[in-house]
């Protein structure tokens, strides 16, 4: 504002200096004019006839003599007032020269300090970028891996085409147990029809003749000792079965078990996934306030 205010006196004594330098001029060409007329009536004077024009004259040269004092004046007057003024402007230029190298010294801290600056934008610029390509190196690792919801119908997909395979597979070995016990009765029903076939053909011609009958009963026993062999094989059969059967079970118990155990960990986890998942967040906007504070240190 001060500033301003010492331009518009400066512009003001300059448009005083150019109007006293005007009125300067005016007096300069009137005393031209003057001196022109004081030829004319030097001249004039050597007549007689013109006294009267030269008595005017000399009116006109007193005129002239005051117009010279009055020039002396205003040139007196201005040389004080143009000193004047010349002290003036040489205050007003210094004065602003003073400005201008206050000013230069606040432009020169303004660029060092946007120098400085300049050079920490470009640093955490830089830092920026490094962790931007880590953020991106690790984003694209974490997209070749599946997500947690993936994984989980990965899981019950398998789990399902577990079940359906172990439903085929105990629907099958039902199907090969039947045929195998269907086949056994078979042979063991066989066995006995031949021997009733048997005995039917043979008992009426062998029981008249001691020594056939004899041998008939041999047969007989060996054929029931070959049907009590079998009969222990199957028994044998049945208590593996059973024990397989027992086995099995307890297998699938301990598989139950696990499974509970399993899906206890697996909720355990996705809270424990959750709670660090609030804590990430948190630890977030705790580093972001952290960093406004430190950018609110350095702007002080």
């Amino acid at each position: 504002q001060e500033k301003k205010e010492l331009k518009a006196e400066y512009l003001e004594i300059i448009a005083l200096i150019e109007q006293l330098q005007n009125q300067l001029n005016l007096l300069m060409k009137e005393r031209q004019k003057l001196n022109q007329r004081m030829k004319e009536l030097i001249e004039v004077e050597t007549k007689q006839e013109n006294r009267a024009l030269i008595e005017k004259m000399k009116g006109f040269v007193k005129e002239n003599e005051q117009l010279k004092k009055q020039e002396k004046t205003y040139k007196e007057e201005w040389k004080v007032q143009a000193t004047e003024f010349q002290s003036k402007l040489q205050e007003i230029d210094e004065h602003m020269n003073n400005e201008n190298d206050e000013e230069n010294q606040r432009l020169i801290k303004i660029e060092k300090l946007y120098e400085s600056d300049s050079k920490k934008l470009n640093k955490i610029r830089q830092a920026l970028a490094e962790k931007n390509q880590e953020l991106s190196g690790l984003t694209r690792q974490l997209e070749s891996y599946p997500l947690r919801a993936e994984l989980l119908q990965y899981e019950k997909r398998f789990v399902e085409l577990y079940s359906l395979t172990n439903e085929r597979l105990k629907e099958t070995k039902k199907y090969f147990h039947l045929y195998n016990s269907l086949n056994d009765v078979h042979s063991s029903i066989s066995d006995e029809v031949k021997l009733l076939e048997q005995i039917q053909e043979e008992f009426p011609s062998r029981v008249k003749n001691e020594s056939l009958r004899v041998e008939f009963v041999s047969s007989l026993d060996k054929m029931i000792s070959n049907l009590d062999q079998i009969i222990s094989n199957s028994e044998g059969q049945l208590n593996q079965v059973l024990e397989q059967k027992n086995k099995i079970s307890q297998d699938y118990n301990q598989v139950l078990s696990a499974q509970r155990k399993y899906y206890m960990s697996v909720k355990e986890f996705q809270d424990a996934c959750n709670v660090n998942v609030a804590l990430a967040q948190k630890i977030e906007i705790f580093e972001k306030k952290l960093e406004e504070l430190q950018s609110q240190d350095d702007a002080h």
